[in-house]
């Protein structure tokens, strides 16, 4: 049975989600004026790992999410809707 195929498609997938994670972070990071760096301080998350979030480089753990929704003063599930919302998953 080749599962190569499945896999790839579920990497895809995982990678369009990081990607609309990490628009939609830098779009509610933009919002409130906050830079990287504020952002980075406000939420005791490295501004590199925000550079890497953002760009979709590097996939958002539990904590990171928890950390920077706090810093950013919204629900997690907003943010969780909005990447619904655009990678297309009800």
């Amino acid at each position: 049975m080749d599962t190569g195929a499945a896999e790839s498609g579920s990497d895809a997938e995982a990678k369009r989600i990081d990607i609309a994670l990490g628009a939609e972070l830098r779009g509610l990071r933009s919002k409130r004026g906050l830079s990287q760096d504020e952002l980075a301080k406000a939420s005791g998350i490295s501004k590199r790992t925000i550079v890497r979030l953002e760009s979709g480089e590097r996939p958002m753990g539990m904590d990171q999410l928890y950390k920077l929704c706090r810093a950013l003063r919204i629900k997690p599930s907003q943010l969780i809707n909005a990447v619904e919302a655009e990678v297309g998953i009800e």
